[in-house]
């Protein structure tokens, strides 16, 4: 299951590179089990994104809307589950993608769960306790809880998280200086959380890197797809990317 994640040649921390695959990575269809599957035995970790159907199943899909990845039109939550299904995921990457689906969450849990060492489910939106507890209530089914990170940009959406499982990690996500500040403290807070941000945040200000760890918080950035850009990263003591096309920084032997 997965790689074998290898000690940084850093300075700055003596953690492990941790490569995650975003939205599965660029080989295949974003957020497809055949993007997931492309960057399967390449990296450690898999990241998707979370919606749901009009009638509250959990689907893996990045925008609002299907415009952009399928066939069809219209926002997500406006379509069943099977309407959901009916469309073409693939065509517009590749014609040899042609007829693939959205995947629901069962399916990502089901393939990704056995092909990599952790996952990161993101919330795309503001989510009601149901939805967030069906989310959970998938995870634990399938024991997944000691390896599936929730991330969102909805700090909500992890009281309900909490409200079901302390056993999964959440991710708190921020772009800029101003959710850094406010999601810090509540990653600390929690005890069982990670900060998710844009890279070049760190890179601007690297105190933020001590900051985060000296409240006992791990980064995760993104979406970084040079190796120059990563190597930077690591000499700044951070060591776990999420990447489009797999880039991997160059490690200890």
């Amino acid at each position: 299951m997965g790689l074998t994640r290898r000690p940084v040649a850093s300075r700055a921390s003596q953690a492990v590179v941790e490569i995650i695959a975003h939205r599965g990575g660029a080989g295949a269809p974003e957020n497809t089990l055949a993007s997931f599957g492309w960057a399967a035995g390449k990296v450690h970790s898999a990241e998707c994104d979370i919606d749901f159907s009009s009638d509250g199943h959990p689907v893996i899909i990045h925008d609002f809307t299907v415009d952009r990845t399928t066939d069809g039109t219209g926002d997500v939550t406006a379509l069943t589950l099977a309407q959901l299904r009916a469309l073409d995921a693939g065509s517009w990457f590749d014609a040899r993608f042609a007829g693939t689906q959205i995947p629901t969450l069962d399916e990502f849990l089901e393939f990704c769960g056995p092909r990599f060492d952790a996952l990161y489910p993101e919330f795309k939106r503001q989510c009601t306790g149901t939805q967030v507890n069906t989310v959970v209530d998938a995870i634990v089914a399938r024991g997944l809880e000691d390896r599936t990170i929730l991330t969102s940009f909805w700090a909500s959406n992890f009281d309900l998280v909490r409200q079901r499982s302390h056993k999964v990690r959440v991710g708190y996500e921020c772009q800029d200086a101003n959710q850094w500040a406010t999601n810090l403290p509540l990653a600390a807070a929690d005890g069982n959380a990670v900060i998710i941000c844009d890279y070049t945040l760190l890179l601007g200000d690297p105190s933020k890197v001590e900051d985060a760890h000296s409240r006992g918080v791990e980064i995760v950035v993104y979406v970084v797809n040079t190796r120059d850009a990563a190597e930077k990263l690591l000499a700044l003591g951070v060591s776990r990317f999420i990447t489009d096309y797999l880039i991997t920084p160059r490690v200890a032997a």
